[in-house]
């Protein structure tokens, strides 16, 4: 009875599904053996380049393995190379003064119809300000400011709405060894450039000193000028210049921080105002009267003003760093910050001797507490002149010169607000070579950020002549 019912189920199961053995079909990566499907262990096919050896895909002797973008080959496999530069989304660059002059020591802003650029010329040894406006892909002069004795240098631009704020140095050379005069010049543009009022001085006459570097900051109808007030000889000061009716009319000139014996302090950047207050970036130069050895110190000028009375000042030291006369170029810091009032500071510092830039990030005033962060870099990576804008969510994007290569290009990162980096890419298409003697270059890189854009210019030995290109990026 037990052997009748087994057989009925044996039956009723074959009924329903089963198959002759020979029938018996195994999926991928199985083979039938007698009537059951194992593992095989052979794989069916092997990637191009390769073929099967006992179960196992290896690279075919005399044949090539090409491995993809961003891989290189190791040994029998294709790795991701961590040291692969991304794709660049940057345009390519655009020249931006004539080609038959040298270009240098620029500043620029974003309008409604582009970019709109002051910089120095010098043709046949005289220099002038030359203002270049963005036309399509590219620049026209619009106006060029020439100097009493044909050296007009030192340009700062501002922009609010329409209206576009100029002042530089006219220059009056000395004779022989001895340094010469200079005025600072105010001129502005009610139409993105395109026409300028004549400019005029804006210290009193006769000039005794030389007045320079000039860094303007336009809030509503206020307009700030930070800049540098020097005999050339024993004193580098910073002095500021205020208007409350929009550039026409400024108040006396306020001296903000001395240079002491053996050193120099000037203005490294506009002033950044939060609210009522200004904040100056500064640089510090001298050398120590111990040891003869080179100081460098970045600091932040608070300057809160007071009507009718002086303003009040406050100076933070942010950072000591380890400057050398090694260092390839001036070695000044950039500072910006956003309505929100995150603030970066970038700088050059050298505690290895390799010199590299750093970033401060912090979402109140610079006093010294943050903590710089390295950009990252390669094997004896050499970087200078950097710049730094910051985004609506607070990100530090950076730009620089390096010459990881060997000859010096531009690259950008980005530190984020939660203190990460991301992947340095490289902007310029080509580079060029600075020894100091027989090429040499007034470096500078800007940069600004409009919308979702991002506007990058800098100095440049490329077309053998020194130049200023521009880029932009999305």
């Amino acid at each position: 009875m037990t052997s009748r019912l087994l057989w009925v189920v044996v039956g009723v199961s074959c009924v329903l599904g089963c198959k002759a053995p020979s029938s018996v079909s195994c999926g991928e990566g199985t083979s039938l053996e007698g009537t059951t499907c194992v593992p095989s262990s052979v794989p069916r096919t092997c990637a191009p380049g390769t073929h099967d050896e006992g179960g196992a895909c290896v690279v075919d002797l005399g044949r090539k393995v090409t491995c993809g973008a961003g891989t290189r080959l190791e040994a029998d496999a294709c790795v991701v190379d961590t040291l692969a530069t991304p794709a660049s989304p940057w345009a390519a660059s655009k020249r931006v003064c004539r080609e038959d002059a040298s270009c240098f020591t620029f500043d620029f802003v974003s309008t409604a119809e582009g970019v709109v650029v002051a910089l120095v010329e010098n043709a046949s040894l005289e220099s002038s300000v030359a203002i270049y406006r963005q036309v399509g892909a590219d620049f026209v002069l619009a106006r060029r400011f020439e100097g009493s004795s044909k050296v007009a240098i030192a340009p700062g631009l501002a922009v609010k709405g329409s209206a576009l704020y100029l002042a530089y140095t006219d220059y009056a050379p000395g004779g022989g060894q001895e340094a010469g005069t200079g005025d600072l010049m105010f001129a502005t543009s009610t139409d993105l450039g395109r026409t300028w009022t004549a400019p005029r001085r804006l210290n009193a006459q006769p000039a005794e000193r030389v007045l320079y570097n000039p860094h303007i900051t336009v809030t509503g109808r206020d307009v700030d000028i930070a800049y540098t007030d020097s005999d050339f000889t024993t004193t580098q000061d910073t002095a500021w210049l205020h208007s409350s009716d929009d550039g026409a009319t400024f108040d006396p000139p306020v001296q903000l921080s001395a240079s002491q014996a053996g050193e120099v302090l000037g203005v490294a950047g506009p002033p950044l105002r939060f609210g009522a207050t200004l904040e100056v970036p500064m640089q510090r130069t001298g050398s120590d009267p111990q040891t003869g050895s080179s100081l460098m110190a970045f600091e932040v000028l608070s300057l809160e003003p007071q009507p009718g009375a002086a303003p009040k000042r406050q100076l933070r030291r942010v950072k000591r760093v380890f400057y050398t006369r090694d260092f390839a170029f001036d070695p000044q810091p950039a500072m910006a910050a956003n309505e929100a009032g995150v603030r970066c500071l970038a700088f050059v510092d050298a505690p290895s001797r390799d010199p590299s830039v750093y970033v401060v990030r912090s979402q109140g005033p610079l006093d010294g507490t943050q903590r710089p962060v390295l950009v990252r870099g390669g094997a004896g990576t050499g970087q200078a002149a950097p710049a730094v804008a910051v985004t609506a969510g607070g990100d530090c994007q950076l730009a620089w010169l390096d010459n990881r290569s060997g000859l010096w290009e531009v690259y950008e990162a980005t530190l984020r607000a939660d203190g990460s980096f991301t992947e340095p890419v490289k902007v310029s298409s080509g580079g060029f070579l600075e020894d100091g003697v027989t090429q040499q270059i007034t470096a500078r890189v800007q940069l600004q950020l409009e919308g979702g854009t991002r506007l990058l210019m800098w100095s440049d030995l490329s077309d053998a002549l020194e130049g200023v290109r521009f880029s932009s990026a999305r």
